[in-house]
């Protein structure tokens, strides 16, 4: 074996390494045009006993097992609960107080994760909800701001070390 090919499987930097990239890059694009396509057929609200909707379903399905096949998989977070932890893998977008929840959850995925042999290459993209707490509902910021100083605090403490 010459020394650019065992270049190229250490660091990824040589002709091979960036082919790799950009096949890699192709079909974490795929994937979440998949992911889209998905959610674009269930917001036509087809019944599943359509011949048309089984058609859909059995084209996605094939098209997400030749991806799996190639260790690709997405990810849809809507409905998750949010760790409590403060630590969170996804890129929240946005907090939305709401009233009709108790726990912090996934109310949009805005974009799916996207696993490559099982370990995450791309961070998906959320709104989450967060409770309104109490009675008193005059400031709507409250919560959120709350639910920010809570995130900061245990930050700092785990910074200092002092991790509750």
């Amino acid at each position: 074996m010459s020394n650019e090919l065992i270049r190229d499987k250490k660091d990824n930097t040589g002709i091979q390494g960036q082919e790799k990239k950009k096949s890699l890059r192709a079909l974490i694009d795929l994937a979440i045009h998949l992911w889209r396509l998905e959610n674009a057929i269930r917001y036509l609200q087809l019944p599943d006993t359509s011949p048309e909707k089984q058609r859909l379903d059995r084209h996605l399905a094939a098209s997400n097992d030749s991806l799996l096949q190639l260790g690709i998989e997405y990810e849809d977070h809507t409905g998750e609960l949010v760790p409590d932890t403060g630590e969170y893998a996804l890129k929240v977008i946005e907090f939305i107080p709401r009233d009709d929840i108790s726990d912090d959850i996934v109310v949009e995925t805005i974009k799916p994760s996207v696993y490559f042999n099982e370990e995450m290459v791309v961070p998906g993209e959320v709104l989450v909800g967060i409770p309104v707490k109490g009675e008193n509902k005059e400031d709507e910021n409250l919560p959120f701001i709350e639910f920010i100083l809570s995130k900061v605090k245990r930050f700092w403490e785990k910074d200092q070390g002092r991790e509750k």
